[in-house]
């Protein structure tokens, strides 16, 4: 029997799933020393920015007004984390909790938190009236429901309930938690080496965002 072998150059090689990721820095570092670290220790990244929100909230007015360096983490960061400026980039995220209670329906409201579990109960009634009490309904007709979701939403957030625990996304999921800090965006899928992943992070004090 021959057997055919296949070169690895890096860990990378073997990831099936083609990925990029955005690294969010909280150093004291200025930009041009994290450059010299990144050198030292990884590759295939993008020049690296601090991430400005008064920019963010005027390249979202005139995208021509920011370079192409600061347009890519711009775009970036409105495609993957929510803003909390936004309406409808916090209906998005809210909508995704509801899918998630959705996948959930089966459990027992034992398992949750006691003010879930009041938007649970809540919920359920108006999906009910929406017809859209399955997970399937859900994902196949929510597009025609978003204007009666956003709906239910806005009068539970102005209603005396307790919100749910998910509500309001961390920190780490907002466009808001990202300024002063210095990004890194991987200029390809895959470019930068996994295994530099975590000694980029404790070096440089930050995390990663997986984008798929």
């Amino acid at each position: 029997m021959n057997l055919s072998v296949i070169p690895i150059q890096s860990f990378s090689d073997i990831i099936t799933n083609s990925s990029s990721e955005l690294f969010v820095l909280n150093t004291d570092n200025t930009v041009q020393k994290v450059e010299e670290i990144l050198n030292k220790i990884t590759s295939g990244y993008c020049t690296p920015i601090i991430f400005n929100l008064e920019r963010y909230n005027k390249w979202k007015e005139d995208k021509s007004s920011v370079s192409d360096l600061e347009y890519s983490y711009f775009d970036t960061a409105s495609g993957w984390l929510v803003d909390l400026d936004d309406e409808d980039s916090l209906f998005d995220y809210r909508l995704n909790a509801l899918i998630n209670i959705m996948e959930y329906h089966s459990l027992e409201t034992r398992y949750f938190k006691e003010n879930d579990i009041l938007f649970y109960i809540e919920f359920m009634k108006f999906a009910e009236t929406i017809h859209l009490t399955s997970i399937n309904r859900f994902f196949i007709y929510r597009e025609n429901k978003e204007k009666e979701c956003k709906e239910f939403l806005k009068q539970f957030e102005n209603s005396s309930n307790m919100l749910p625990s998910w509500w309001m996304p961390g920190e780490k999921e907002t466009v808001q938690g990202l300024n002063g800090k210095i990004l890194v965006l991987s200029c390809d899928d895959n470019s930068m080496p996994f295994e530099s992943f975590d000694f980029i992070n404790e070096v440089l004090n930050g995390y990663n965002i997986h984008l798929g």
